[in-house]
């Protein structure tokens, strides 16, 4: 394993884990359970289990956790925090979505805008498209809302400052 400097989880447009820049691949358990941690942060591992493999007996689903844990800690050592009762995504992990969901919140406030382009390009992409877990389509629905309060904000603040094309 390489050292770890750059952790990223991508979760707009698709998912990506990827470190040092390059894209690590996860099985899709393991994927799982990542995106489950960046969507609600610490989570006791029985809800964890309970919330990712519903459809089987707690044995089985405390045993597909512990397999996911596995299979994260692989690729890299230090995005998981786990303790007996709880796990949590590592402050080392930057989360795509977490950083998009701050910058559409300053746009909307008011905060002074960044380069124009790159807010587009964040803001372009919806959380895990292909996705159609139960768990997760409320926060599609939330980001798909966040969005398009961050592109009218930014468009009526475009157009305020003459900026007419870009809006």
């Amino acid at each position: 394993m390489a050292v770890e400097h750059g952790l990223r989880l991508c979760l707009l447009g698709g998912f990506q884990l990827l470190l040092n820049g390059g894209a690590e691949p996860l099985p899709r358990q393991a994927q799982r359970l990542l995106v489950l941690l960046a969507l609600r942060s610490v989570e006791t591992r029985s809800a964890l289990a309970g919330t990712l493999w519903a459809d089987v007996r707690e044995s089985r689903a405390q045993s597909n956790l512990r397999n996911a844990v596995w299979r994260v800690g692989l690729v890299s050592r230090t995005a998981l925090l786990c303790s007996r009762q709880t796990i949590e995504l590592s402050p080392r992990l930057s989360v795509d979505l977490q950083d998009c969901r701050g910058r559409a919140a300053a746009l909307v406030s008011g905060e002074p805008l960044q380069a124009v382009a790159d807010l587009i390009g964040v803001l372009d992409r919806d959380l895990l498209p292909a996705w159609d877990e139960s768990w997760i389509a409320l926060e599609q629905e939330r980001q798909r809302q966040l969005r398009l309060h961050a592109l009218e904000a930014l468009s009526a603040r475009l157009c305020a400052d003459g900026r007419h094309p870009e809006a």
